[in-house]
């Protein structure tokens, strides 16, 4: 109900009706500073609450069943930066993806988890990080804990990159993009692989 009527009052106002996207993010926000208990408030105050958090969203992808656009509105949203999942192209590694799964298997050191005694099995290594409108590298982290120090010796490997070539929106503008890739470490009794 919340979000119908967030797409109404947008549209009354002359906003896209897509910032129902952000209305959640926005919704727990509000909840969280006590500003709005569900129930005792009615939708359309709830849309109060909402709409102006919501429009502060610096930029999102509205998906619907039949169209998907994208919406660039200037201003924080909670102190946070949102990061497109969708632009016309994607960062790309210079030469591609099999350059880019040449420089892993160049770059990352494979006897990592034997010299930190990781038990024969298959471990897959998820990173992420951002690829700037400059293509530079930044926020490289992990965002799995297999241990044996297979995800600081990826994410070592990673901050060794050269610079990608950046997302580009359908208008030809270069915009920060989040990543995620896995690297599979298939540890043998003799022997250590690696897959993307």
């Amino acid at each position: 109900e919340v979000e119908a009527a967030l797409a109404a009052r947008a549209a009354e106002g002359g906003q896209p009706a897509g910032v129902r996207i952000a209305a959640q993010r926005a919704l727990a926000n509000v909840q969280q500073q006590g500003r709005l208990v569900q129930g005792d408030l009615g939708i359309e105050q709830a849309v109060q609450d909402l709409l102006p958090a919501a429009l502060q969203a610096q930029r999102f992808t509205v998906s619907t069943d039949s169209v998907q656009n994208t919406i660039d509105i200037s201003g924080p949203f909670n102190n946070a930066e949102v990061h497109l999942p969708a632009v016309k192209k994607r960062p790309e590694f210079p030469g591609g993806k099999k350059a880019w799964q040449d420089f892993l298997r160049t770059h990352i050191n494979i006897a990592v988890p034997v010299a930190n005694r990781a038990l024969p099995d298959t471990y897959q290594v998820m990173v992420r990080f951002i690829v700037g409108s400059d293509g530079k590298l930044t926020g490289i982290g992990a965002d799995s804990n297999t241990g044996y120090g297979m995800e600081s010796e990826v994410i070592r490997c990673v901050k060794k990159s050269p610079d990608w070539i950046p997302a580009e929106t359908s208008s030809g503008k270069k915009v920060r993009f989040t990543l995620r890739h896995i690297v599979t470490f298939i540890v043998k009794p003799n022997d250590v692989l690696i897959s993307f």
